[in-house]
């Protein structure tokens, strides 16, 4: 006696098929809509800087250290009065950040220290000498790859100039979109 393995019916399998293909078609979305969702995109290279703020002195206490080698922190530093800085440059092109700044001194032989900071990300943090000029002096300009913004949004930009023993500082609230 034979026995005959019967064929399932034309319309069993078309069934399995349409649920199979409605099953493999949602783990692709999920699978994509969970990829979007974790992948670190980065923003087109569109970023540009804007001043939420105007110039303005900040507290002494927005850097730990002073930046002229004797290890008084910030708070320590006496402000100079006498002394007035004003951030010229605060710019974005081509990747980088560009940082300027001038001090009401002639006195060449202080320290320019500039940071970024945001609360989400490590301060990024720029030094350099004075330059006389025009019966001022000018620090910068200081270039910053803007690779070194992990975060886009709100960053405070402070400024600080050492000189002898005294220290003057401004800051501005700037967006990097």
């Amino acid at each position: 006696m034979k026995t005959r393995l019967s064929k399932q019916p034309q319309a069993y399998r078309k069934i399995v098929y349409i649920i199979t293909t409605i099953i493999v078609v949602s783990l692709g979305y999920v699978g994509v809509a969970y990829a979007i969702k974790s992948w670190p995109f980065q923003q087109p290279n569109t970023t540009s800087i804007e001043s939420t703020s105007p110039n303005q002195n900040t507290s002494k206490d927005d850097l730990p250290v002073s930046q002229n080698g004797d290890g008084k922190t910030t708070d320590q530093v006496p402000v100079d009065p006498a002394l007035t800085a004003t951030i010229t440059t605060l710019e974005q092109k081509d990747g980088i950040i560009t940082f300027m700044a001038s001090i009401s001194s002639t006195q060449t032989d202080g320290t320019c220290s500039v940071t970024f900071s945001n609360p989400n990300d490590k301060p990024v943090t720029r030094t350099a000498s004075a330059i006389a000029e025009n019966n001022s002096s000018v620090c910068g300009p200081i270039q910053i790859p803007e690779t070194e913004f992990a975060y886009l949004g709100t960053w405070t930009a402070t400024f600080r100039y050492f000189v002898g023993e005294k220290q003057v500082s401004t800051a501005k609230d700037i967006t990097i979109q």
